[in-house]
């Protein structure tokens, strides 16, 4: 029997956010490999860092400059060094607070596999004045 799996949601990470329109905005991505090419099938709540006007992947080693997550937006394929995704497949992402975060949701390894040190990640994120919280447990024993 097949197993049916879904993918990561923006929902999984982002518990509240006041307005998409000031937490979010369109744009282009780049990858920071220096040979052959990039794929990322599940881009959704992959952390990104800003350099210049351009948004780009994190990796490993980039903790403290991450400024945002990819909300939605097409698996990246075969992106070339150097190269932005396509203008015309903008990806949403969550630049702005206020907004409130699920800290178990934030990814624990770069594209390449690599490690992320999740709370130095965290410490950027709240210089930024985003809210980071452990997820709350979904349900409780009542006792007499």
């Amino acid at each position: 029997m097949t197993t049916l799996s879904q993918g990561r949601s923006a929902g999984d990470l982002v518990v509240h956010m006041e307005s998409s329109e000031y937490c979010t905005t369109s744009a282009t991505v780049k990858g920071q490999h220096t040979s052959g090419t990039l794929d990322l099938a599940d881009p959704v709540n992959y952390p990104v860092i800003l350099s210049g006007t351009q948004y780009k992947l994190a990796k490993s080693g980039d903790e403290a400059s991450v400024v945002g997550f990819i909300m939605q937006g097409p698996p990246i394929e075969d992106l070339e060094v150097d190269t932005a995704t396509k203008a015309t497949q903008p990806y949403q992402i969550l630049k702005n607070p206020p907004a409130i975060l699920n800290k178990d949701k934030i990814p624990t390894t770069d594209y390449n596999g690599a490690s992320f040190n999740v709370t130095t990640m965290v410490t950027a994120l709240k210089t930024l004045k985003f809210e980071v919280r452990n997820e709350a447990t979904k349900s409780t024993t009542q006792t007499e």
